[in-house]
């Protein structure tokens, strides 16, 4: 049984020699090409978010095995990146007279929020560690990325210390 599946490949030109290929299905007539970019930009911020899921939160690599157990394992990160994003959202930075704005380290806040949830620490010592840890904001800031390879499920029983 075949299904007729409309889509179309756009080519959007980012830099001199540097393209982004985007495939969609939504309809030529109701949105061009710079309609497409701005859709593109303003899910910017989902992009960054599963960014923020996969590494700092290590959601890149599951511990369990069974079905249930790595949708818990989801769900676990899911609550603990809204619950940092929380955090950091309440937390108001003083302004800093520098070249750059700032903002919180996720990290410093992912790590700091692990311990608060243990009781190790105080909401007061989570706002001291959000101010000391700072990373400047660089608009329009292009890196070159390197390739992760894919790695399958490894259980904590399987790795090595």
């Amino acid at each position: 049984m075949f299904y007729h599946l409309p889509f179309r490949i756009l080519k959007i030109k980012l830099g001199e020699d540097t393209y982004e290929t985007i495939i969609t299905n939504l309809p030529a007539e109701t949105f061009s090409l710079s309609e497409i970019k701005k859709l593109y930009s303003m899910r910017w911020g989902i992009e960054t978010s599963f960014r923020d899921l996969k590494y700092p939160l290590g959601l890149l690599n599951f511990h369990a095995r069974k079905t249930d157990l790595i949708y818990q394992e989801i769900y676990a990160h899911l609550l603990l990146y809204n619950f940092v994003s929380l955090i950091m959202s309440s937390h108001k930075l003083e302004c800093l007279t520098r070249k750059h704005n700032y903002k919180s380290s996720f990290s410093i806040a992912i790590h700091a929020s692990r311990l608060f949830i243990k009781r190790k620490i105080s909401c007061k010592t989570i706002k001291n560690l959000l101010s000391k840890y700072l990373t400047p904001i660089r608009p329009n800031r292009k890196a070159i990325r390197r390739k992760k390879k894919n790695r399958s499920v490894m259980s904590f029983n399987y790795r090595l210390s």
